[in-house]
């Protein structure tokens, strides 16, 4: 049926103005229901903008203060371990058992945060002191750094090319000349040989997680807190070390390439290039990735342990921690593989690797995980072996543990 253009137009505007109504409708409703909802009844107190934004201020100069605090605890032992296990390591450097800091190390409001925490500003100064090293008995946070070795240094871009430039090896004498309140005063640091790795703290990651990348540690947050004890981050940072001291990463990525070159070989002899649809072939791919993965987790478990026990730290109490992760986090993980062992047959291997650790303290020996050596391209030495030293216990919130 044909209707005229008059119609048409009539009908679009008794239509246009049928859904007016009812939009006002709809909106008369909505403003009746909101104004019958209940509302609070007691008297509680405002706050002005100056008020909120001074609250604003302390909030995040707490939250700076306490990841300050977080940070130099993570890496002082993981300082530790690096520095107690670099004759294991096929890659070395050479520290100083301290950090530092200026203003140009932050960016943003950290900056003004830092500047009125710590007076933090162009010069660089004292930012962590690493416990056990010599730098632990001269110097404190916030000593400013004046001169090294004669030279300047009170400009970043000069200190930052002489500090790189005079840790060479633990022969060279260093000179500091230091900046304390209003007195100044020389300090020659000795230098360590650590690993050659570097460590990075997700302070806003809630995961109760950490991972290696071949040459980094990143250790969430959430981990940080479910950390109970010294001993427990020892075992965590150990246990990631060792992923990178067996170059887990680079393994993966290589089986990752075979499992690739694998399916283009397939692909080329039967002269079709999607012999293997993307499907399949992807499932490949990640399966070669991930073949040896709990293999890959257990070796770094052991390796983990004996890297912590050689720092000094006590095990017999941390291996614990997979016990609380089953109860507390993953009951599903206490009897089931994912890319990680299981809880409880992972504790079970790391009381053998325990046991095994202190028979060869009991017998002298020296505190070498049993790994074919000759494969890492390492000249390590099995008899001439120093023993650790016991360190300082504290629980996560810093206190000492007696």
């Amino acid at each position: 049926m044909q209707f005229s253009n008059a119609v048409v137009t009539q009908r679009r505007f008794l239509y246009d103005k049928a859904m007016k109504k009812l939009r006002a409708l709809l909106l008369l409703t909505l403003f009746c229901c909101l104004g019958a909802c209940q509302s609070p009844i007691s008297r509680y107190h405002g706050a002005s903008k100056d008020e909120i934004n001074a609250e604003i201020r302390t909030q995040k100069e707490m939250a700076f203060q306490q990841r300050i605090k977080e940070t130099s605890h993570l890496y002082g032992i993981f300082f530790n371990i690096i520095r107690k296990n670099a004759d294991l390591c096929s890659k070395t450097k050479y520290s100083l058992g301290f950090s530092t800091w200026n203003i140009n190390t932050l960016s943003g409001e950290q900056q003004e945060i830092a500047e009125n925490l710590y007076g933090l500003d162009h010069v660089h100064q004292v930012h962590e002191v690493y416990p056990g090293t010599d730098a632990a008995q001269h110097i404190q946070l916030g000593d400013k750094i004046i001169a090294i070795n004669g030279t300047d240094v009170s400009s970043s871009k000069k200190h930052a090319k002489a500090i790189k430039s005079s840790v060479k090896d633990d022969d060279e004498e260093i000179e500091f000349l230091m900046l304390r309140g209003n007195k100044t005063f020389t300090f020659k640091p000795k230098a360590y040989k650590v690993c050659d790795y570097k460590f990075h703290y997700q302070y806003h990651a809630p995961e109760i997680n950490a991972y290696a990348h071949g040459t980094t540690v990143i250790y969430a947050r959430g981990m940080y807190r479910f950390n109970k004890t010294d001993e427990e981050i020892a075992n965590i940072i150990g246990h990631e070390v060792g992923h990178n001291l067996m170059k887990h990463v680079e393994k993966s990525t290589i089986n990752r390439f075979i499992a690739k070159a694998g399916i283009l070989l397939t692909d080329l002899i039967m002269q079709d290039t999607s012999y293997l649809d993307d499907y399949y072939a992807n499932i490949i791919v990640d399966a070669a990735t991930n073949i040896y993965s709990v293999e890959f987790e257990r070796e770094a478990d052991y390796i983990g342990m004996y890297f912590a026990e050689r720092a000094g730290y006590d095990m017999r109490d941390a291996i614990n921690l997979w016990r609380r992760m089953a109860v507390e986090i993953s009951a599903e993980s206490i009897d089931k593989r994912s890319s990680h062992p299981a809880t409880a047959e992972r504790f079970i291997y790391l009381q053998k690797t325990y046991d095994e650790i202190q028979d060869k303290k009991t017998k002298g020996q020296a505190l070498i995980p049993n790994i074919d050596w000759a494969k890492t391209g390492l000249d390590v030495d099995l008899v001439h072996e120093p023993q650790p030293t016991p360190q300082p216990t504290y629980n996560n919130d810093l206190t000492a543990v007696e």
